[in-house]
């Protein structure tokens, strides 16, 4: 028993993935598990199972944020994109529970005591994504505005690939910025209110339009190279390619 993080009761707590499980399908093997490289220089790589979780919510509020993430799958499921693509455009979309999906996701690991999420804190930002979780609430779309890629490597997507949320400020304003790239869907979140400048662009989220970008070449985020560059110094890949091998992975 313990205090939920949502509802603030004190309930048994279940294990509540921070991000949903189902974006882990394109890591897993034939054992249903996958290798989480981890780029501190002191730490190993490990093997999950079932994604990545915390106590955080009971049951009653795991089927809440269950019917956002319903809907998010639903609606990612329908996008196709082609690398020779300008993007993906919907209309005729929830905005509201799509954009409930992305800001459950923030809120999680903000929340959450995971190493993994340890760059996102959301501060007074936190209790405002609650209140709009619980009551089924509406934003506009320049307050935390979002903005949706799919990242291409080579010519294929980039799916499978995840890294750790990062945090950036904007030049002009020094507002912040989060970044998940969750199976090579790359999603950037601005916290608080934003101009409409920001969601000017071809693949941010409206009322209107579920508009999804393309970035062609996955080295263009500064991010993944920063992670790679630091595995590869450690030598994580070639222990992970022997302990493939010796598994006949």
């Amino acid at each position: 028993m313990a205090i939920c993080k949502l509802c603030s009761q004190n309930k048994k707590l279940c294990k509540s993935h921070i991000i949903p499980e189902w974006c882990y399908a394109n890591c897993y093997d034939e054992n249903h598990s996958f290798i989480q490289f981890n780029g501190n220089k002191d730490a190993y790589n490990s093997t999950k199972f079932k994604g990545i979780y915390d106590k955080l919510l009971c049951k009653s509020c795991e089927v809440i944020i269950q019917q956002y993430e319903d809907y998010g799958k639903c609606l990612i499921d329908q996008t196709k994109v082609q690398i020779t693509d300008n993007g993906f455009v919907k209309k005729n979309y929830n905005y509201k529970k799509f954009k409930l999906f992305i800001l459950s996701i923030l809120w999680r690991a903000s929340i959450s005591s995971r190493p993994e999420y340890k760059q996102v804190h959301l501060g007074k930002y936190e209790k405002q994504i609650k209140d709009l979780l619980l009551s089924n609430s509406i934003t506009e779309e320049s307050y935390f505005p979002v903005l949706l890629s799919y990242v291409f490597n080579g010519e294929k997507p980039a799916k499978g690939v995840f890294v750790e949320p990062s945090r950036r400020k904007m030049k002009n304003n020094q507002k912040t910025l989060y970044l998940f790239l969750i199976d090579g869907f790359l999603i950037c979140i601005g916290v608080g209110d934003f101009s409409t400048t920001l969601i000017a662009h071809k693949n941010s989220l409206t009322r209107e339009f579920f508009a999804v970008g393309v970035i062609k070449n996955i080295q263009e985020i500064p991010e993944f190279l920063e992670l790679y560059d630091r595995l590869e110094e450690q030598g994580k890949f070639s222990t992970y390619k022997k302990l493939r091998k010796r598994t006949g992975g």
